[in-house]
């Protein structure tokens, strides 16, 4: 369906779908509202039936610009045709291990081994 008008960040996530072959991958970088926005429900419950959104990782506050937000990376997979989709979706908080949050605020302050390491073991 169509997002509302304050769901921009979905249109990419339907656009980023759309481009897709069957089977293939995508990974977007998203601000966490998008998660959680009433406005975008219908759509996100799509994604999720048709087993288009394979997992949600947060990010560190400091990730990336803005640096004061924990950002999520959304990871899509364009679901085949006639296949059944796969009822799980993996959930990552990155932003909460002490070894992955920046100690004293600023991106060069964290560890990226060990956030990409939480993430790949989840």
């Amino acid at each position: 369906g169509v997002p509302a008008r304050t769901e921009s960040e979905l249109a990419w996530v339907q656009h980023a779908l759309a481009r897709l072959r069957e089977g293939g991958t995508a990974v977007l970088l998203m601000p966490p509202a998008a998660a959680s926005r009433r406005s975008g429900r219908r759509i996100r419950a799509d994604l999720l039936r048709r087993g288009a959104l394979r997992a949600v990782i947060a990010l560190p506050a400091g990730a990336a610009p803005p640096y004061g937000i924990p950002l999520h990376l959304w990871v899509l997979r364009r679901p085949g045709a006639g296949r059944r989709p796969a009822p799980e979706l993996l959930v990552v908080d990155t932003a909460e291990s002490p070894e992955t949050s920046p100690a004293a605020g600023g991106r060069d302050r964290i560890d990226w081994t060990a956030v990409r390491a939480t993430a790949l073991d989840a």
